[in-house]
């Protein structure tokens, strides 16, 4: 079950951020993960945190990706969320995991794809900036694909997406409808490269070079996920 403080999606939530309403959701993320019923009527911030570990698949990622068993050995509760991209695992307290939601009209949504998410980037950048106080690169596209990025999400890097120290922290995905657009960014606050190789379904060999690959590609900020949270709230205070 979730619980959000401020009451379900379609309610008026009682914080904001500038012209943001804020939503707190605790919960699954088997639930956390699921479509929202009606649609925001004007910005929303949703900040969703897990109560237990889960690995989380891309919209159209095969199952066939996990290997079931060593995912129950870890303690993973298996589940996919509404946007595309590979897996990710998702624990309380290693993540800042925020869905933003613009409505049709709004100036901060562009219809090409390639710019879509320069906003969310720069913004989540801002707050990483001032946290972390190191260079921060928003990655202005194209996508980079890797041989490891349609199975594991911080694995490649697209238009948006963030880099401290060259290893990508933020990722997002985005899900449209006529009403608006839904933006699922995550950044990692503390990440474990093996253990998501180790849930996958990889030879052994394969597992190894995916665990190695994704520690050069993928990093964390190696701090509290409220300590963030602050930040970001302050950044999307500062969005017009």
């Amino acid at each position: 079950m979730t619980v959000s403080m401020f009451g379900p999606v379609g309610d008026s939530p009682a914080e904001t951020a500038g012209s943001w309403a804020v939503l707190r959701s605790l919960g699954e993320a088997a639930t956390l993960t699921q479509r929202p019923g009606d649609a925001p009527r004007a910005r929303l911030l949703r900040i969703c945190e897990v109560v237990g570990p889960a690995l989380i698949l891309g919209s159209t990622q095969p199952e066939a990706d996990v290997d079931g068993e060593a995912a129950a050995r870890l303690g993973l509760a298996v589940c996919r969320r509404a946007s595309g991209g590979g897996a990710v695992i998702v624990r309380p307290g290693s993540q800042l995991w925020l869905d933003a939601f613009l409505p049709a009209g709004d100036r901060l949504l562009v219809a090409d794809v390639g710019t879509a998410f320069l906003w969310l980037g720069e913004a989540v950048g801002a707050a990483i900036g001032m946290v972390t106080r190191a260079p921060v690169e928003v990655h202005p596209g194209p996508p980079v694909k890797t041989r490891w990025s349609s199975k594991l999400c911080f694995s490649g890097l697209g238009p948006g997406e963030i880099r401290v120290a060259g290893r990508k922290v933020f990722g997002v995905s985005q899900r449209r409808g006529r009403s608006g657009a839904w933006f699922y960014g995550m950044t990692l606050c503390r990440f474990d490269s093996r253990e998501l190789a180790e849930a996958m379904a990889l030879g052994e060999a394969d597992r190894a070079a995916a665990a190695a690959d994704l520690a050069a590609s993928a990093g964390a900020l190696e701090c509290e996920p409220a300590e963030l949270e602050g930040a970001v709230l302050q950044a999307f205070a500062d969005l017009a």
